[in-house]
């Protein structure tokens, strides 16, 4: 007689899963992402071959911008799993949209307000005349540069700053709260080298910034969430710029 066979036990997905086995390890491998984006990035000005790839114009920014994008997507799961780590582990868990779109302009609007108070003083200062150099371009370059701003920097931002930072620390070295304070802290101090402009008192504000959006990854363990989040915060910005010109 035919028996039915056992319902396999539910999983319980911990924090880090499958990283405990590297716990300790001082640099997680998946930092290794690092130099190759960085030689991606610099390759059209080193090799004169590739200079239509540069951003020296509104087709090469795009396309350069977007392959960055599919590189990481290949490189990331690769050395993920060098440091014990899938994919899921990112925060790809399967949650209701409905709540990541209400939480991620939640977050959205808040830092953008927080952006507010760091920049009120400095309103038509190097980011808001950044800008609205966007909309002094031509025609098809306007469209270009707002995809990048609105969809490629925040998808490869969040994708570099956060998920693919915070989490394999968190696999080296472990979770808790005072540890991902540390987490939240890289991520910003990070995040702030490439958005000061040159400017000290942008990079303090950005740094602020930069840990508010990590503090919302951590605090949702949703990358899509916090995705929303600085997706919102770029467009409102372009509006800003447009509202400015």
């Amino acid at each position: 007689m035919p028996t039915t066979p056992p319902e396999a036990p539910a999983i319980a997905i911990p924090d880090v899963p499958s990283g405990l086995g590297v716990k300790g390890r001082w640099i997680p491998r998946t930092f290794t992402i690092v130099p190759w984006m960085a030689l991606f990035l610099l390759s059209p000005t080193l090799v004169p071959q590739l200079r239509p790839l540069s951003a020296l114009t509104w087709s090469g920014e795009l396309l350069i911008n977007s392959l960055c994008i599919l590189l990481l997507a290949w490189l990331l799961p690769i050395y993920l799993k060098r440091d014990g780590l899938s994919v899921r582990d990112l925060g790809f868990e399967a949650r209701p949209l409905k709540r990541d779109i209400l939480q991620g302009f939640a977050a959205g609007a808040g830092i953008k307000a927080l952006s507010f108070v760091l920049f009120s003083f400095l309103i038509r200062g190097p980011e808001v005349n950044l800008q609205m150099h966007i909309y002094s371009s031509d025609g098809i370059e306007v469209v270009s540069k707002i995809i990048f701003v609105v969809i490629l920097a925040p998808v490869m931002e969040e994708l570099l700053f956060r998920a693919g930072l915070i989490v394999p620390l968190g696999a080296c070295w472990g979770r808790g709260a005072r540890r991902d304070a540390v987490y939240v802290l890289i991520s910003a101090v990070l995040f702030g080298c490439i958005h000061s402009l040159g400017d000290p008192i942008y990079y303090i504000g950005y740094i602020l910034i930069g840990a508010a959006f990590a503090c919302v990854y951590v605090k949702t363990a949703s990358l899509r969430t916090v995705m929303i989040a600085h997706v919102l915060f770029n467009a409102s910005g372009l509006t800003l710029g447009a509202l400015l010109r």
